[in-house]
C-alpha cells in the first residue's frame, strides 16, 4: 500500500481480496482501515502510527482486523516512511501479511506451556512435551529444575540430551520408537549434583489426521525416596 498521509487517501496493490475480503476502494482512507482494526488494539495503532510520524522511523506491528465475513484476522503491517522537499512526512509505503494461523498457533502453545507448568507445580514433577516430526523437546523449566537441578540453558531440547544422563544400564527403558498407546517407565538419571536419581516416566501419544503420531506428552516424577523405601521394607 501506498498512503497519501496529507490527502489521507491510500492506493492498494496485491491481494486485498483474499486476503481481507474486500475491495482496494473500501479501504481508500485512514479512518476507513482504522474502523476495521479491533477495539482493542485501535488505540494502539493510533499511537504507533503517531510515534513513527514523530520519530521519523519505520513501523512494524501486529493486530487484528475485520475480515468482510465478520471474522477477526491477525496481521503484520509493515510500513516505511517518505518525506518531501522539506523534510515532513509525506507517504507511508508498506505491506500487510496475513499470521493468523502464527498467532494463533504461538498462543496455543503458550495456552499449552502455562497449562504444563500448572501441572508440574501440582504434581510435583517435570512436564514435557516431544514433537516427533522436529525431535524437539519441551521440558517445564521450574520442573526441570526441582527434579535434577538443570536450568533449561544446562539441558538441549532434544531427546539425545535427555539420553545423555539416563544411566547406561537403563537406556533401552527409554526408548519409545514402539509408541504404544500409553508409555511407562522406571529408570535411572543423574542429576545435576552427580547422584543418580530414579524417575517414573509417563507418557501419551497426541496423534494428528489418520492416526499418525505427532508428539508425546508426558510427565516425569521422582521416586527415589519411595523406591528406597519400598527396598528398605522387604
Amino acid at each position: 500500500y501506498d498512503w497519501d498521509i496529507r490527502a489521507d487517501t491510500t492506493v492498494w496493490a496485491g491481494a486485498c481480496e483474499s486476503t481481507f475480503g474486500c475491495t482496494a476502494a473500501e479501504m481508500g482512507t485512514w479512518r476507513e482501515w482504522l474502523g476495521r482494526v479491533h477495539p482493542d488494539d485501535a488505540a494502539g495503532l493510533v499511537a504507533g502510527v503517531d510515534r513513527a510520524l514523530a520519530d521519523r522511523t519505520d513501523l512494524q506491528m501486529v493486530y487484528r482486523f475485520r475480515h468482510r465475513s465478520g471474522r477477526w484476522i491477525w496481521i503484520r503491517d509493515t510500513s516505511h516512511l517518505v518525506f518531501d522537499e522539506s523534510g515532513a512526512p509525506e507517504r507511508m509505503i508498506g505491506f500487510v501479511v496475513d499470521v493468523t494461523d502464527r498467532v494463533l498457533a504461538e498462543r496455543e502453545r503458550e495456552r499449552q506451556e502455562d497449562l504444563f507448568r500448572r501441572a508440574a507445580a501440582v504434581m510435583n514433577g517435570m512436564v514435557w512435551e516431544w514433537e516427533l516430526g522436529t525431535d524437539r523437546v519441551w521440558r517445564s523449566p521450574e520442573g526441570l529444575r526441582q527434579v535434577l537441578g538443570y536450568e533449561t540453558s544446562e539441558l538441549p531440547g532434544t531427546p539425545d540430551a535427555w539420553r545423555a544422563i539416563v544411566h547406561p544400564d537403563d537406556l533401552a527403558r527409554v526408548d519409545f520408537r514402539e509408541l504404544p498407546p500409553v508409555l511407562e517407565s522406571e529408570y535411572r538419571v543423574r542429576h545435576r549434583d552427580g547422584r543418580w536419581i530414579i524417575v517414573w516416566d509417563r507418557a501419551v501419544i497426541d496423534r494428528g489426521p489418520g492416526g499418525t503420531p505427532r508428539r508425546l506428552i508426558g510427565s516425569t516424577v521422582d521416586i527415589t525416596e519411595r523406591r528406597l523405601a519400598a527396598d528398605r521394607g522387604r
